[in-house]
Parts: C-alpha cells; structure tokens; sequence
C-alpha cells in the first residue's frame, strides 16, 4: 500500500487549462486563495496545502485515480507547494531542463479534469517497504529550524527513512512526529543558532544521545519584513 503524504480537491479550472494541457502537457497548480485574478484562467485552483513529506523522483503524482511517476523534482517545488499551493506539473517524462517551480511526471495522456477531482502524492509501496532510499538508516541528522514547516517535513524525512534526528529549533514546544518501528529516533533540543554556546550545547547532546552526527541540515532563518 503507498503513502499519501499530500491530498487536495480541484475547486476551479481556469479556462486555459485546456489550452495548456493540449499544447505544453502541463498544468499549473495554485492554492484557490492565493492565485491571483490575472494568473486564474490558466490555473487548475485547489482547495489547500497539508504537505506532510518531502517530494522526490520515484513517488507517483495523482489525478482523481490516474497515476503519474515523478521523474524529476526542481528546487523549488516543496517550498512552492508548501507556501502557495503553486507549481508547474509538466507531463513530459523528464526530458530536458528540469523547471525550478516543476515536478516532471511521466509522458501519459492528461485525463479530463473535473471540479471535486483529488489531486495527491504518494509514496510509492516499494520504496516504503525498503525504506532506505538514501541510505540514511543509522545515520544521525541534525536539522535546524525544524519545529515547524519546511525543516520538520525534512526531519521527518529522515526519520522515515530510518535516520536518527536532532531536531533543533528556538521554539520551546516540542513538535509532534510520526514515528513507527522501522523509523529513526527523534531528540528535541531548543537551539539558537546565532548563539555559539548553544550550538555547543545542542552539539554535545546530538553525541551523548546517538553517538555521532553524519548529516546537517541548516535550515534556521529569519523572515525580514
């Protein structure tokens, strides 16, 4: 059985969405909130964001009941899906540049899409049965900037895949994660990444708790207004 770690309803189809399927096999996706009334005609609007994983080639991308493999992810896509609902699928199997904001899917024919329609990822049930699809079991992650957002889905990434995670953050509530059997372990530790004693700190229990750190991921920032 596969994963679905992303779900959302088609609420609006722009009128060019046609055009663009027939002409470029692609759809544009946007949050119906967020879209702007410029952007709406060419867009297929959807009733909202819970992305609960991290996107990679592999995973099948679904519309209603048709199945679409993800052969490429650009750089932009998690971040895009996560805050605005928004990227580019391009039904083109992958070939060519691959599209900061685009997830590439496998070249099939694009099935009519119908207001009410599910649009989904899931993970696909051989790579959950193995679970070591970057060979991080065992291995300990420290993530920064991971209590909420971007940097937990990372962290629970890891902890899918069997890695060890120190997820670390200013927030002094520790964030809930999905942990089974086959799953890493998770230590929560309250860090201010510009203060060097407590990166010190979160260091030095990261090694008492697991022993070691093989993988850091820097995601702790500030928003500017």
């Amino acid at each position: 059985m596969s994963k679905k770690y992303y779900s959302t309803k088609v609420t609006a189809i722009g009128g060019q969405v046609a055009d663009f399927i027939s002409a470029a096999k692609m759809i544009i996706m946007f949050e119906d909130s967020m879209a702007l009334p410029e952007l709406r005609d060419a867009c297929v609007m959807h009733s909202g964001n819970s992305l609960q994983d991290m996107i990679k080639p592999g995973d099948i991308y679904k519309i209603g009941n048709e199945e679409f493999k993800i052969i490429k992810v650009g750089s932009e896509v998690q971040k895009n899906l996560m805050n605005l609902g928004h990227i580019t699928v391009k039904f083109d199997g992958g070939a060519g540049e691959v599209l900061e904001g685009s997830l590439h899917v496998e070249d099939k024919p694009v099935p009519e899409i119908k207001v009410g329609d599910e649009l989904s990822i899931c993970r696909a049930a051989e790579e959950i049965a193995d679970g070591t699809w970057l060979g991080l079991k065992g291995k300990t992650a420290v993530v920064t900037g991971a209590a909420s957002g971007i940097g937990k889905a990372v962290a629970q990434a890891f902890l899918d895949n069997g890695a060890n995670v120190v997820v670390c953050d200013l927030n002094p509530n520790e964030p809930e994660f999905h942990t089974t059997e086959t799953s890493g372990k998770v230590k929560y530790v309250v860090t201010n990444v510009t203060d060097a004693g407590s990166v010190n700190e979160m260091v030095k229990t990261a090694v008492d708790t697991f022993g070691k750190i093989d993988v850091v991921v820097n995601n702790a920032g500030i928003n500017i207004p």
